[in-house]
């Protein structure tokens, strides 16, 4: 023993303070763990899983449940990160089950769709996307709808790995839909947690908290602990920027349910996330002592827990380094590095084993020349191999650090052009909406006043165009100041400007405006206010109409005939609280985070067809955040269980002065209600003529626009949208011309164009649809040229009635030759498959050639093997033209669509465009055809 100490003392001074130090370190250490004896036993009593069986197994000769035990086994495999286990074991089992001929029963589809789980952490090729491909084929085959919608989150997953985003959450949006639809609740915490992490990568944060959140309690609900202790992770993730203590507290409870699981990998990373917030915290030794309880409990060493310990040693690294204990700090990023090299070695980085070969060589250099140097030699080259170490390590620290910023760097470049995207499509949309809300107010503007210009129109019609056109620009008054408010609001220029405000009289006068509107949609619409005495408060009572009319707006767009819509006005201590609720159908959960957002509208929404800005909530939580108040939304109401509950808040401001004079005010709103009650009416004139016309409009004014001008001439009946006018047409098929708007609720002017032209009894009925967008013609393909038409507003009368005519003119044609053929019967049907393949065909051609000189009748009916009397039977019997005035309709409906799309600015080009050699002729004609000349069309 005394020989022993001898031969240590005899050792170079430096020597011994090397092995001083190393025994340090490791008294220090032990007596570390034994001071944390308490975060050891939480370790110690870690549920580890039990062995698992041999997979190798005959799986079809075997009983159900053992066959589920062996899917069990490969699943547990997969969420434990063996991947590569896994599919060499269910690879085989998958063989053996396609030879059974079970490939598509529901044991092979649950092993395919675990196989495939497995798949996409060990190989990201095409391969694996047609396996999954084809078992979303199969799955969707067997209605299998578990494993459509498990196999939809997978893709996800790897489309979400590979950064492909929209097809990502376009696999999750399916998902979604399947377990709506089929209510396959159980298996919402695995999609909650997927698309948790695709807004965290891709898109909002709040919308990841908002389905790690739904993790967590759906997981609870179903004890699928797995995905509660996910939802955490994520919350931890989300909140680390802002909210440290936020995150940590997540992480904890994650790790909670790691441990109650048996998932140590899951376990340490959690712990590892609380020791990296706790070290930028300066909490140290509570880092030490989470990092130090880790090292100690780590299992055998395996691929997932290598990385685990160099995360351990790095962090213990950093906390060594922010205490100012350098020795400590490099011994933990020395061999934190080793156990990187050690995991990367296993995945062949060729690069970092060049590094690790260089760094062993000049090891075995130092310690040959320490052999034969003397003691100042020795200390020099040990002084430049840890120098030496340290510029690797700096080198490989500041490679890390460069490749995160630029990963950081590439993720910002993706989120913003993301952004980008989704603010450039709102955009559209906005403008979209917006074109289609000024149209409106536009058509009823010009039309009347068009309409007065022509002066036959008795004093009663006067009168009514003037009202017509008087309320429709303040209509357009009111949108546009919504638009130019919206504009402020983005520079910051808005401000309130409060007065003396009786809050109780406002309140009854601003709701009492909508009494005609509800009573006219068949509404049960009540307002009251439960102030039994009040004071004159400070408001700005502009932006409060703005705020109330909104709310109760949205309520009547959304609510149906025969619903029924409350306001009301109440106090809670020093606030004001203003409700409107309404018992519609509600406004989806997943999209209730997202309603106040500029330009957002509801797309899931069944009246989401009715139009509208997308500014109006957005101005209404603007308008109550500059008058320190606020807005909830509930859906459904809580009270009602239906529909939707609007409520605001804002404070009391009391007002010494007395408010504006009320006998001024209510006059006002006499003649607003007045106004009202006139625009409800429908002006159905008396005629002499035979010919019906259904008009199909939600707008009660453009409603009795048309009325107006189309009632002199005709029998006119009205419905409010689509369901209305097909149960209308359904009970009374003798509609000669049906004119209908294209954005309606309940059903909009798409699907009663559809169900009208699919219908044998309706089929044949000239149809005329109203539309804000010229491009809105290529929706539109069920109109057929001749047969029926589409006006772009604003319009005016001629151009209306111009329409009408022509159309009518060709239905009586028609049913002349349909006559002769029937021996005098005038009944009609609906033209056969076959007949409109051939007519389709014949306008393709016409067409292709209708520039050309060379294009005549002779020609057309050579092209389809007919002769020219055959042809003009033909075309009579389907569209009631003659093949000359066909060609004509053609040729004129492809210069409207030139001039609506502004493909030439001058006539003359359009002309020789679409065959008409005289620009003169073409105008006359064209005009005769729409009611406007071509200039007209240029001159907007």
């Amino acid at each position: 023993m005394k020989k022993d100490l001898r031969g240590f003392f005899s050792l170079p001074f430096n020597y011994q303070r090397i092995i001083f130090t190393g025994l340090g370190i490791c008294f220090f250490l032990f007596f570390s763990l034994l001071s944390r004896a308490e975060t050891f036993s939480e370790i110690q009593n870690f549920k580890r899983p039990a062995p698992r069986q041999s997979l190798d197994k005959k799986i079809l000769n075997l009983p159900k449940n053992k066959q589920e035990q062996i899917l069990q086994e490969i699943y547990e495999l997969v969420i434990s990160k063996q991947s590569n286990l896994a599919v060499s074991i269910s690879g085989p089992i998958l063989e053996e089950i396609k030879l059974g001929g079970q490939y598509k029963s529901e044991m092979g589809l649950k092993a395919r769709l675990f196989h495939g789980a497995a798949l996409i952490h060990a190989d990201t090729s095409t391969a694996t996307f047609d396996f999954l491909w084809n078992l979303k084929d199969d799955s969707r085959e067997q209605e299998n709808w578990v494993i459509l919608a498990e196999t939809n989150r997978i893709i996800a997953s790897l489309l979400e790995f590979v950064d492909r985003p929209n097809q990502s959450f376009d696999n999750l949006n399916e998902a979604r839909a399947l377990i709506r639809e089929h209510q396959l609740d159980s298996i919402y915490p695995n999609f909650a947690v997927r698309i948790s992490s695709w807004h965290r990568i891709f898109g909002q944060r709040d919308s990841s908290i908002y389905f790690a959140k739904e993790a967590i309690r759906s997981g609870k609900l179903y004890d699928n602990y797995m995905k509660v202790a996910e939802g955490n992770l994520l919350l931890g993730l989300n909140f680390s920027n802002f909210d440290r203590e936020q995150a940590i507290g997540y992480f904890l409870s994650g790790a909670k349910y790691y441990q109650l699981i048996g998932d140590f990998s899951g376990y340490s990373n959690m712990k590892m996330n609380v020791a990296k917030l706790q070290i930028k915290e300066n909490r140290h030794q509570e880092a030490l002592s989470i990092l130090d309880s880790l090292l100690v409990s780590f299992p055998q060493r395996n691929e997932n827990n290598i990385d685990h310990l160099s995360r351990v040693f790095l962090l213990k690294a950093d906390a060594f380094e922010n205490l100012g204990k350098k020795d400590s700090a490099i011994f933990y990023l020395r061999i934190g590095y080793e156990s990187q090299l050690e995991e990367i070695n296993s995945y062949n980085n060729e690069q970092i084993i060049e590094i690790d070969n260089k760094y062993n060589v000049e090891k075995q250099q130092r310690e040959l020349e320490a052999q034969s140097a003397e003691i100042e030699l020795e200390k020099t080259k040990r002084n430049l191999l840890i120098g030496g170490l340290i510029i690797v390590f700096c080198f490989v620290l500041l490679l890390l650090r460069f490749n995160l910023r630029l990963s950081a760097a590439n993720k910002l470049n993706l989120e913003q052009a993301h952004k980008l995207q989704v603010q450039d499509e709102a955009k559209s949309q906005f403008y979209a909406n917006i074109s289609h809300e000024l149209r409106t107010p536009l058509t009823l503007i010009s039309g009347p006043i068009n309409s007065l210009i022509k002066g036959d129109k008795s004093p009663d019609q006067k009168e009514r165009l003037l009202m017509m056109a008087h309320q429709s620009s303040k209509d357009l008054q009111s949108l546009v100041n919504k638009i130019l408010d919206f504009r402020k609001l983005e520079m910051g220029k808005i401000t309130l400007k409060e007065s003396a405000t009786d809050i109780e009289w406002l309140f009854k006068s601003q709701a009492a405006l909508f009494d005609s509107l509800a009573l006219d949609k068949n509404i049960n619409y009540s307002y009251e206010s439960h102030l039994e005495y009040f004071p004159t408060i400070l408001l700005d009572q502009e932006k409060f109409k703005q705020i109330f009319n909104n709310l109760l707006s949205n309520a009547l767009k959304f609510t149906l005939s025969g619903g029924q819509i409350k306001a009301s006005l109440l106090q809670e201590d020093n606030y004001l609280i203003l409700e409107v609720s309404d018992s519609g159908i509600g406004i989806p959960k997943t999209e209730l985070p997202f309603i106040f957002d500029r330009f957002y509208q509801v797309n899931s929404h069944p009246l989401s067809s009715q139009g509208g800005t997308g500014i109006g909530l957005h101005l209404v939580q603007s308008f109550l955040a500059l008058m320190e108040g606020n807005i909830e939304v509930e859906s459904p109401d809580p009270k009602t269980r239906k529909g939707t509950l609007f409520k605001v808040r804002f404070p009391i401001k009391e007002s010494t002065t007395n408010p504006l004079n009320k006998e001024i005010l209510e006059k006002s709103l006499l003649q607003t209600n007045t106004k009202n009650e006139q625009n409800g009416a429908m002006l159905i004139g008396d005629s002499a003529n035979s010919k019906s016309i259904l008009v199909v409009e939600d707008n009660p004014d453009l409603q009795e626009y048309l009325g107006l001008i189309l009632s002199n001439r005709y029998i006119v009946h009205k419905a409010y949208n689509g369901q209305e006018a097909w149960d209308f047409v359904q009970n009374d098929p003798k509609i000669n011309l049906i004119i209908s708007d294209l954005m309606m609720p309940v059903m909009d002017g798409y699907e009663l164009l559809g169900k009208l032209k699919s219908y044998r009894l309706t089929a044949p009925i000239p149809i005329i649809m109203l539309t804000a967008r010229a491009d809105k013609k290529d929706k539109l393909k069920a109109l057929r040229i001749g047969v029926d038409d589409y006006l772009v507003k604003n319009f005016d009368e001629d151009e209306l009635l111009i329409r009408v005519e022509n159309l009518l003119k060709n239905q009586d044609s028609r049913l002349e030759v349909i006559k002769v053929e029937n021996n005098g019967s005038p009944v009609t049907t609906q033209a056969s498959e076959e007949d409109q393949t051939w007519l389709m065909e014949v306008e393709d051609y016409i067409k292709q050639n209708i520039s050309s000189n060379l294009l005549t009748i002779p020609s057309i009916a050579e092209e389809f093997a007919m002769s020219e009397s055959t042809f003009l039977r033909q075309l009579k019997k389907l569209i009631g033209l003659t093949p000359i005035q066909y060609i004509q309709e053609i040729r004129l409906n492809e210069a409207r669509y030139l001039l609506e799309n502004r493909i030439h600015n001058t006539v003359s080009k359009i002309a020789a465009e679409t065959g008409y050699q005289d620009p003169a002729f073409f105008s006359r004609s064209f005009k005769k055809r729409f009611g406007k000349t071509p200039s007209d069309y240029l001159k907007y």
